[in-house]
């Protein structure tokens, strides 16, 4: 469970990080590269770039883009404590919003 002075924006960043580190440390260290050198997205502007950040990971992994954003709505929902299958179906930019929804009514 997140402690209380974490943002959620912060939680989410931590989520990601973590999930991508079940992809092994170079790949995560290759796609944050790509991220800040081809689209002048830094890490810590994701949460506030979701769209743009789902469209590249679509790019980036074409059909595995499902896994891996499945890998990171689980760890956010396991570090908020929230259920990840209330937001299972839902594509990444809406189960992100509803968490969020969650962890602010929790």
């Amino acid at each position: 469970m997140a402690s209380e002075d974490e943002s959620f924006e912060q939680i989410l960043l931590n989520a990601i990080d973590d999930a991508l580190m079940n992809l092994g440390e170079s790949c995560r260290t290759i796609l944050y590269t790509y991220l800040a050198a081809a689209l002048s997205l830094k890490k810590d502007q994701i949460p506030e770039n979701l769209e743009e950040f789902t469209v590249a990971m679509k790019d980036i992994f074409k059909q595995g883009e499902k896994v891996v954003n499945g890998l990171i709505l689980k760890v956010l929902c396991e570090k908020l404590g929230c259920n990840y299958d209330d937001i299972r179906d839902k594509n990444f930019t809406d189960a992100v919003e509803q968490v969020r929804e969650m962890a602010t009514s929790l």
